[in-house]
């Protein structure tokens, strides 16, 4: 047994980035039929967090090697359920080196990029293996995504970019967001990647749409 709890510790560590995960609770519902036991696989937040009933939204960073393993999955997940899934980002910033990957994200919503840059940021930090240690280095990624380097610059650095910096660092902390990537699921539920025994965190989600325990 004891063998066992250190080889899921371990597996815990090479799937999150950021802070450690909450400890888990103990199980609650009451229902031993449910697949998925709260304070295991999905932990409910005390005070629910502003969200619709069918958004799943991811807490990442571009600094963390496990979200950019992560976002093949995610994609495939979302064209599978189209429009009965709203899917949305919230960039978290655990130490002050996250600070530029956040704005990058910031400065390409505000600039109409996202869907341009989000995974493009991706391929060259993990793929090609670009410098991304600073802001100077995100526009260099933005402009050879085609992007102006020096309008991202501008809005990365803009009172706009600034407040929904803000915004993310709250919702971060309400939602009790501590490893990356995280899922809040229709804004009551928070479901880490790492699932005991290897199991899909996408999967609890589903369920949790679908029950809503």
């Amino acid at each position: 047994m004891i063998h066992r709890l250190l080889l899921l510790a371990a597996a815990g560590l090479l799937a999150a980035c950021g802070g450690a995960s909450d400890p888990a609770a103990p199980a609650g519902g009451g229902n031993a039929a449910a697949p998925y036991r709260e304070g295991v696989h999905w932990h409910r937040i005390a005070t629910p967090v502003a969200a619709a009933d069918n958004e799943v939204a991811e807490a990442f960073s571009y600094a963390c090697p496990a979200c950019a393993q992560f976002q093949p999955e995610l994609d495939a997940w979302k064209r599978e359920r189209g429009d009965a899934v709203s899917l949305r980002y919230v960039p978290v910033v655990f130490s002050p080196a996250w600070d530029p990957h956040a704005r990058m994200y910031h400065a390409a919503q505000a600039m109409g990029a996202l869907s341009r840059l989000h995974r493009a940021t991706f391929t060259a930090m993990y793929q090609q293996g670009r410098p991304a240690q600073t802001l100077e280095h995100m526009a260099d990624i933005a402009q050879v995504a085609g992007v102006d380097r020096g309008r991202f610059l501008q809005i990365a650095r803009s009172p706009e970019v600034e407040a929904a910096m803000a915004q993310a660092r709250e919702w971060t902390q309400a939602a009790g967001v501590a490893s990356t990537p995280t899922l809040v699921v229709a804004g009551r539920y928070r479901v880490e990647r790492a699932q005991p025994g290897g199991g899909s965190a996408l999967a609890v989600a589903d369920w949790l749409l679908e029950n809503r325990p």
